[in-house]
């Protein structure tokens, strides 16, 4: 056994070139890796947009040449250790692989001991001596002789008693080679993921079937998905996962209550579930309550979501629908008309200064007009043409009306990173942290972008010592 131990690890730590080709590698390794805007999908399985962004970054890697596991140690960097479809094999997770086969190991021990013991049982107490002249005396006691005495014997057909230490020697072999054994599956498997859709078995994986077989539903026939999440649900009443999309699948089967009930209680359940906040600011800006879209949407960027979260929100288009849904009906018609000067409906310079032309009949109008003030300055920044000081004095009067205005806050310290001024800047983003995020942060930045721009000023500023 310690032979085949040793030769097992030595094959296991050797690595035969790659051969397959690029496709397959990417293939492969999407089916480990789990989509993180899905429930139960692999990303080879998805074709989410966020599914489509991972294939292209793993394709990416592969074309650098990256080693399989350096790019599973990419995403889990980023994302953590649950975008694996299977748990790791360090810490914890090991434990996953490595408890199964010592219980089959230790139980294997136990039964093998129990029947060995009873295999050196003596049959019942039959001594004999054999003498010298081959006659058998029943009786005798059993003494040895080199000079012809005679000789014992033990039970008739019975084995000599095996030593005490064989057994528990054994047993800590046995031990040994299912402890080492389990480690040699958790190194293969545990850091590896599989192409099914769930793993595990039993109830919990029945029911991440389930839910991952409604899934698909949900997104594309909404109304077949109801029924499906409601058999979960009649198992599991607070399922997060199954409440959350079976509100999704209401509202867009035309059932807004029944959706705004279950996306409440997703949310009860769990008040940072971001898909749950997602949905109910989607039902909302489709309802046309674009507030409390905004609202539902300040929320969930206010619990911190992780990037994929946000990624999600972005695929969706959400914050351009709820930006557009709350602006002023003239200002949105500027928006809209200066849509065909951009280059293939990009904002660029013309677009921005087509733009600014009719805020300023806008402005002419209605001077208060908040939505096309701040159009306006956004307007006057643009990659060509630039009037800072127009648009300062545009953004101090928003903010002189209104200093918790967040998207003015906003402009207003992406231009003193623009000017230089960057205290004031650092300022105006500590500031900012205290607001709910503004609809317009997509566009003008939201802190973290700004500060990551405002590190980067400053780092410019720092005379290079090397004169480079």
């Amino acid at each position: 056994m310690t032979v085949i131990v040793v030769a097992v690890f030595a094959f296991a730590g050797t690595r035969s070139p790659d051969t397959r080709s690029t496709d397959d590698r990417v293939f492969a390794l999407s089916g480990q890796l789990k989509c993180l805007q899905c429930v139960g999908e692999s990303v080879a399985a998805s074709q989410a947009p966020l599914a489509t962004q991972f294939r292209t970054e793993i394709r990416k890697q592969v074309d650098t040449g990256a080693t399989d596991q350096e790019v599973l140690d990419y995403f889990v960097r980023r994302y953590g250790d649950q975008v694996l479809l299977t748990p790791p094999s360090s810490g914890a997770g090991a434990l996953v692989w490595v408890l199964p086969v010592l219980v089959v190991g230790i139980v294997a021990i136990a039964l093998g001991l129990g029947f060995s013991r009873r295999r050196a049982a003596p049959a019942g107490p039959v001594p004999t001596t054999v003498p010298a002249t081959g006659s058998v005396a029943v009786g005798v006691p059993a003494a040895a002789s080199s000079a012809g005495g005679p000789a014992t014997a033990g039970p008739v057909g019975a084995r000599a008693p095996a030593p005490r230490w064989r057994g528990p020697a054994i047993a800590g072999v046995l031990l040994v080679f299912v402890v080492l054994t389990g480690l040699l599956v958790a190194r293969g498997s545990g850091s590896r993921g599989s192409n099914t859709m769930t793993g595990g078995s039993g109830a919990g994986a029945d029911l991440g079937q389930q839910l991952a077989a409604c899934q698909p539903l949900a997104m594309r026939t909404p109304a077949k998905a109801i029924p499906c999440y409601d058999k979960i649900l009649g198992r599991e009443p607070d399922n997060v996962e199954a409440l959350t999309y079976r509100g999704w699948a209401n509202v867009r089967a035309g059932n807004a209550s029944a959706g705004s009930a279950d996306l409440e209680r997703a949310v009860q359940l769990n008040p940072k579930s971001p898909a749950a906040g997602v949905f109910r600011a989607i039902g909302a800006a489709n309802g046309g309550d674009f507030a409390k879209a905004s609202g539902e949407l300040a929320l969930f960027y206010a619990n911190r979501p992780s990037r994929m979260a946000t990624q999600i929100v972005q695929s969706e288009g959400l914050e351009r629908k709820i930006f557009f849904g709350l602006m002023s009906a003239p200002t949105r018609q500027c928006w809209q008309g200066a849509a065909g000067s951009g280059s293939s409906g990009a904002i660029d310079q013309a677009f921005l200064t087509a733009l600014g032309a009719c805020l300023d009949g806008v402005l002419a109008a209605t001077p208060a007009d908040r939505d096309a003030r701040l159009s306006r300055a956004l307007a006057h920044v643009g990659p060509d043409v630039k009037d800072p000081a127009a648009a300062r004095a545009l953004v101090n009067g928003l903010l002189a009306d209104n200093p918790a205005d967040a998207d003015a806050l906003a402009l207003a310290v992406s231009l003193d990173i623009a000017a230089g001024n960057h205290d004031a800047a650092a300022a105006g983003l500590d500031r900012l942290d205290s607001l709910p995020r503004g609809p317009a942060a997509f566009l003008i930045g939201d802190p973290a972008t700004l500060r990551e721009a405002l590190s980067a000023a400053r780092k410019a500023e720092i005379p290079n010592p090397g004169g480079g």
